[in-house]
């Protein structure tokens, strides 16, 4: 009878207090990003920056552009760093992942009424995170 209690005490403590969150599964970082977005005439860009937190592999982060429009070409879609200007491959605060003309087959990128997400994805792609999300200025 005691031991029944005691395992059902350590259960709802493990509940409730939040250890099995823990438990199994990889966990996504903790990230803190800056944003930077400009003009050059025609064409927008937008930096996105690692300003603290932990140190992640790149190939487990995405880049996710939608409502985005080019001259020619469809910039939406999933992009690993290492194709946006992430030569390390690891993130960490210093790195910068640049959203420009790159993604366009030509033509300016314009980033009016896009949204960008960060999101970080498990290594065995099992389960996924959003870390940050950008808004364009109309969108």
């Amino acid at each position: 009878m005691v031991a029944i209690t005691v395992l059902l005490a350590a259960t709802v403590a493990t509940v409730f207090l939040g250890y099995g969150d823990h438990i199994g599964g990889e966990q996504p970082p903790n990230l803190v990003f800056d944003t930077d977005f400009g003009s050059d005439g025609a064409s927008h860009e937008l930096d996105v920056s690692v300003t603290g937190g932990e140190t992640v592999d790149r190939d487990n982060l995405q880049v996710v552009v939608s409502d985005a429009s080019c001259g020619t070409g469809d910039p939406n879609h999933r992009y690993r760093p290492a194709l946006l200007g992430v030569a390390s491959t690891e993130l960490m605060a210093g790195s910068t992942v640049h959203v420009d003309d790159r993604l366009c087959a030509s033509g300016p990128l314009d980033l009016s009424d896009a949204t960008v997400s960060v999101v970080w994805v498990a290594s065995d792609g099992g389960s996924g995170r959003r870390l940050l999300v950008w808004e364009g200025p109309r969108a």
